[in-house]
């Protein structure tokens, strides 16, 4: 599958935001799926996008990662819902 990889920086507080202490990190855009992944602080983020943040190069993607990483934004909506109950968030 087509995909875009491009390089974005990240922060890890304000403090470090407000003196540029940031450090890049690689995420991937699938633009057939509307969905952006990267690996920043030991985590692994996936999250619906329309378009990458950065320009990149095209890369191919393996399918069923793709698929997984569908299967892992929508899992994640679906408790994000039903958690904030519990956190007054509603």
């Amino acid at each position: 599958m087509r995909a875009v990889k491009y390089q974005i920086k990240i922060y890890d507080s304000v403090l470090d935001f407000t003196h540029e202490f940031g450090h890049k990190i690689e995420e991937i855009f699938i633009p057939e799926k509307r969905i952006a992944f990267n690996m920043g602080n030991g985590r692994l983020n996936v999250f619906k996008t329309n378009k990458p943040r950065e320009k990149g190069k095209q890369i191919n993607l393996d399918d069923a990662l793709a698929n997984e990483l569908v299967n892992l934004s929508e899992l994640n909506e679906k408790c994000y819902k039903l958690a904030q109950v519990y956190f007054k968030l509603k």
